[in-house]
Parts: structure tokens; sequence; C-alpha cells
């Protein structure tokens, strides 16, 4: 296990949804439906063929477009759990307590392992669950 140091827009970068393809079939298929519909109700097309090529095309488009949003919204939804689950309840706001000071209270708690002929290993013991 590795502890790193995040700020938080990377913790942002990290959980967006922003580079999805969704989102982006999302807006083409949006604009898709809104010219295939102008055209529906705004130009007289006299060949029925045209016609039900343009009505099949709305319909298409507003399917996608209902397919592609409700995807983008739950990648949106998830993305919004990640960032949840990364940043739930284990971060601390750092004060402006010197270093040293921190790292002696944290000398001053009491611990098994710190007595140990090994203690490196008693502590990856702790860690793993293999606690003797």
């Amino acid at each position: 296990m590795r502890a790193v140091t995040l700020f938080e827009r990377e913790i942002d970068a990290i959980s967006s949804p922003s580079g999805s393809l969704h989102v982006a079939f999302f807006g083409v298929c949006v604009g898709a439906f809104i010219a295939f519909a102008l055209v529906l109700s705004t130009v007289d097309i006299a060949d029925p063929k045209t016609c039900a090529a343009y009505v099949a095309l709305t319909v298409l488009s507003g399917i996608l477009t209902l397919c592609f949003g409700l995807i983008s919204g739950a990648e949106r939804v998830a993305s919004q759990r990640r960032r949840r689950d990364i940043t739930r309840g284990v971060f601390e706001n750092l004060n402006d307590e010197p270093l040293l000071d921190v790292v002696k209270k944290l000398q001053a708690i009491e611990a098994d392992w710190k007595t140990s002929d090994d203690p490196l290993r008693r502590l990856s013991e702790l860690r793993s669950g293999e606690d003797n």
C-alpha cells in the first residue's frame, strides 16, 4: 500500500466523466434531433420517401439522445460516488502545527510493535491481519 497526496482538483479530475464518448454522442444526437425535428416542422416535404426518412431519422436521433443521455447521467452519478468514496472521512485538514511536534505526538502513542525485536515485521503483520 502506498500513500499519496492529492489536491481537490486532482480528485475531481480522477472522478470526472468529462472524457466520456457518451457525453459527446449525446451532444451530437441532441443536435441531430433538433435539426431533423425543425425540418419536419418547418418544411413541406412532398416526396413520401424523403418524409419517411426524416421521420425515421428524427425518431432514431430521439432514441439515441435518450440512451446516451441516460448513460451519461449514470456515469455522472458513478463519478460522484467515486469522488465520495475517495474522500469519505479519510482526510484531515492540515493545521499550522510544526512537523516535529506532530512526530513527537505520534511517537508517544503506545504500540506493542515498538518493543518487538523486529518492529517492521511486527507492523507488517498487524497491517496484513496476521496478528499472532
